[in-house]
């Protein structure tokens, strides 16, 4: 799976309460900043570049998905 941001208005705040508390995990917001940083990418790479193990993550990612902070595409 390959992850990307959620397009949003430049300059537009989260004001989503979902979204909000999907991003009080600190690792959510790291995932998040990490895919913001490099663009498209998978979560072995979001893994590698925050040194934590893959399937660590993967919790975490569903949560940002169903909040909409990330997209997901499988290619």
């Amino acid at each position: 799976m390959r992850l990307r941001q959620q397009k949003t208005p430049k300059g537009s705040a989260i004001a989503d309460v979902g979204q909000i508390r999907a991003l009080a995990s600190s690792i959510r917001q790291d995932i998040v900043d990490t895919v913001a940083a490099t663009g498209p990418c998978s979560v072995a790479d979001v893994a590698r570049t925050l040194g934590r193990p893959a399937d660590g993550l993967y919790y975490h990612v569903k949560h940002l998905l169903g909040a909409g902070l990330l997209v997901g595409t499988r290619h």
